[in-house]
């Protein structure tokens, strides 16, 4: 199985209270691999979420990188969550989901990589 890349280009724009265009903070914005190389904007405070399929009993584990932490935070581990699958069946898939909050305005990049560690 060959190494899967998945680039997120986000930007994290502080929303003034004079624009007409509100962004409400407590909504998270929802991302998926569908999204790779969009252009994401999130008010300062708001989280996204990004969910990729994934199957650590392969060996394989998402890592990421960011360019810009100090614009965009890292929210604790990402989670697993197996996909259902019948009974006695071992080895089946999920979902890994990683959650990120905008901190300051400006631009950062992240990049996701599906990899075995040891190579």
């Amino acid at each position: 199985m060959k190494t899967e890349r998945v680039l997120l280009l986000l930007s994290v724009a502080a929303w003034l209270a004079c624009c007409s265009h509100r962004v409400d903070r407590s909504v998270p914005v929802r991302l998926s691999a569908d999204d790779a190389g969009r252009t994401v904007e999130l008010a300062v405070g708001q989280e996204f979420i990004l969910s990729l399929s994934s199957n650590p009993t392969t060996g394989f584990s998402w890592s990421f990188r960011c360019d810009r932490e100090d614009i965009l935070s890292a929210l604790g581990e990402p989670e697993y969550k197996p996909e259902r699958s019948a009974p006695g069946i071992v080895g089946s898939g999920g979902t890994e989901t990683f959650r990120f909050r905008g901190v300051l305005p400006g631009t950062a990049t992240l990049q996701f990589e599906y990899r075995r560690s040891w190579e």
